[in-house]
């Protein structure tokens, strides 16, 4: 088979990059004549103008820098953003072979179809805060990995612009990965073997579940407000769903759950069969979930025998549960905006799934 033969690191990340050039064209020459590139547009055309802002504010940089790359023309003026992604994807990749990640042809390869799946490269691939989001979220994953594997960190300088750029961009992400920072940090400072870390991880769960019921009133009006941002969006408001999620106040934590999973599946099956062109859509989510879960079967098979690694499941399930929660008051009311927003944090997801492979080979003192 030509792509396993082919997928060993240097030809892995070629290959990545290859893929992206292609689905930029398909952007910028297919996608978008059927439906708005996000504020892509917008960034692209609009005036080059230097603010005192433009340090602060995501939007401010992606209109600098729109108006800069503008001049380089269709399609090229999307190659910087894609550079930028690229290299993030680069140093998660590199992350990942470090702890061994990447050692087996079957890891290479769910490694390059979830960086070549379509809403991803399409996203990521084009002037958009998609492809920046991607660099600091697999540089900051790539540290949370390290850190996990007790490895120093390569580049100091990428690290910190990571951090700068996750604050004025999405700084809501950075609830999950502060919290498997600590874990982790906490974890390997004090040696903890499995009961020990069995009573971090709950204590964790408690005092993270309190601070979100202390603020729950103020995260009930933020998302209470949410629906009129979707409802007038001029290019999701024709698959905007009906707002039945936020509606009494405790919604937000109420139908946490089921918005979590909506908002990173995206489409449901009654709106695949309302309008069929979710279907691929649809199905690519369902394919992202499998290659994710396939990551864990190690995990699976030693619970099934009695044997549960908790510094896997204490880590997955930290990282996974606030990344989702952040994520689903933005993507639970249109299936569009929740593929295309899941691009943000999908290299930290990408990180935890393949750090939980690579953990379960030598962490014996975690198990219970």
């Amino acid at each position: 088979m030509v792509i396993t033969g082919a997928l060993k690191y240097k030809k892995l990340s070629y290959l990545i990059l290859c893929s992206k050039i292609v689905f930029m064209l398909f952007a910028e020459f297919v996608y978008s004549k059927f439906t708005k590139l996000g504020d892509t547009e917008r960034y692209l055309s609009a005036n080059f103008v230097f603010e005192s802002d433009i340090f602060t504010s995501s939007t401010k940089i992606m209109d600098f820098t729109g108006s800069i790359v503008s001049y380089l023309g269709s399609p090229f003026y999307h190659m910087p953003a894609l550079l930028l992604s690229y290299l993030g994807i680069v140093y998660l990749q590199r992350a990942i072979e470090r702890i061994g990640g990447l050692d087996s042809k079957f890891s290479r390869i769910v490694f390059f179809l979830l960086m070549t799946s379509a809403s991803f490269s399409i996203w990521t691939s084009i002037h958009s805060k998609e492809a920046v989001a991607v660099f600091f979220m697999s540089v900051l994953s790539s540290q949370l990995i390290a850190s996990s594997k007790g490895l120093k960190s390569e580049v100091r300088f990428a690290s910190y612009l990571a951090i700068y750029l996750l604050a004025i961009f999405k700084p809501q992400f950075g609830i999950a990965l502060v919290s498997c920072f600590v874990f982790v940090k906490v974890s390997r400072k004090f040696s903890f073997g499995g009961f020990s870390q069995l009573t971090f991880l709950f204590t964790m769960i408690a005092v993270q579940a309190f601070a979100l019921y202390q603020v729950s009133d103020q995260i009930d009006l933020l998302a209470n407000n949410m629906y009129q941002f979707f409802n007038t969006s001029g290019d999701s408001s024709n698959s905007t769903r009906v707002n039945d999620v936020f509606v009494n106040d405790g919604d937000f934590l109420r139908n946490a759950p089921y918005g979590m999973f909506i908002s990173f599946l995206g489409p449901m099956w009654s709106e695949v069969v309302a309008k069929p062109i979710f279907l691929i859509f649809y199905l690519e989510s369902l394919f992202i979930l499998f290659l994710l879960l396939s990551l864990l079967a190690p995990f699976f098979t030693k619970a099934l025998n009695g044997r549960v690694n908790i510094f896997i499941l204490s880590v997955v399930v930290i990282g996974v549960f606030w990344t989702l929660l952040v994520h689903y008051p933005f993507g639970v009311f249109n299936p569009g905006s929740a593929i295309r927003y899941r691009s943000n944090f999908y290299p930290l997801l990408v990180a935890l799934f393949f750090l939980a492979k690579s953990m379960h080979k030598n962490s014996k003192v975690y198990e219970i």
